[in-house]
């Protein structure tokens, strides 16, 4: 277990606004505009800012997407047939460092969902331990930046 019990409290919970500490780590979460999607951050995550932000749309690709996907459904296996029956659909916002390790990592997810707070505090951890970005630019202009940002996008239906 990557977290203590005394936060199967958090478990049992649907996700709601506000702040919420799951083991050492502060998770901010906020509606979105729509209401209908939750937007979850790591509190200890900070936004970098560029010296050139003309590099932010530098042509890149995240080489090993499915490395990642792969580590959050491992994390997940064992809600799998829920997540499938209620077509969850999780949207993660990460930024790594020029050397692939991340940056930041915040998600999005419907406000009606078989996922808590429990399950998005595994996938970060899971995820900043264990994955490392590949990352890919033309003329690896990739390397001018000081963090590299990626959207990817889960459905498990």
């Amino acid at each position: 277990m990557l977290f203590l019990s005394t936060n199967y409290l958090y478990s049992q919970e649907p996700i709601s606004k506000g702040s919420f500490k799951i083991g050492a780590v502060v998770f901010e979460v906020e509606e979105t505009n729509d209401l209908n999607r939750f937007f979850i951050r790591n509190s200890k995550d900070t936004l970098i800012r560029e010296d050139n932000p003309d590099f932010l749309f530098v042509d890149r690709n995240l080489l090993n997407t499915d490395e990642l996907k792969l580590l959050v459904l491992q994390t997940l296996k064992k809600k799998k047939t829920d997540l499938k029956l209620n077509n969850v659909n999780l949207k993660i916002f990460c930024s790594f460092f020029p050397n692939g390790k991340i940056h930041s990592l915040s998600y999005v997810i419907n406000s009606a969902t078989a996922l808590n707070l429990q399950d998005i505090a595994c996938i970060d951890q899971h995820l900043r331990e264990n994955f490392i970005a590949q990352i890919r630019s033309s003329h690896d202009l990739h390397l001018e930046l000081k963090s590299i940002p990626f959207t990817v996008e889960l459905n498990f239906d």
